[in-house]
């Protein structure tokens, strides 16, 4: 089972990196890869603003990582949990 939680982390490291660095450097075409139809102006907007978030969650997922310790992954917790009041504002946008 831990292994299996390092391994979805892994993997969310290079989700999240990918998603913030897309939505950062091309919102539209990220948008569109992601099943989006053509984004508004407001819709590219919110999206790009949403990227330090998800460059940020990369960077705690790969401290938890790296350093394995307890208290990172709290941290890392308590962060991603942070995340439920952004989708409910993407969701209501």
């Amino acid at each position: 089972m831990e292994q299996q939680l390092r391994d979805l982390n892994r993997n969310m490291i290079f989700f999240v990196l990918l998603l913030g660095t897309g939505a950062l450097l091309a919102p539209t075409q990220t948008l569109k890869l992601l099943g989006h139809d053509e984004p508004s102006e407001d819709a590219e907007h919110l999206f790009r603003r949403c990227a330090p978030i998800w460059l940020t969650f990369a960077a705690a997922h790969l401290i938890a990582h790296r350093r394995g310790r307890p208290r990172d992954w709290w941290a890392l917790s308590w962060l991603r949990g942070t995340e439920v009041a952004t989708d409910i504002v993407w969701a209501r946008s």
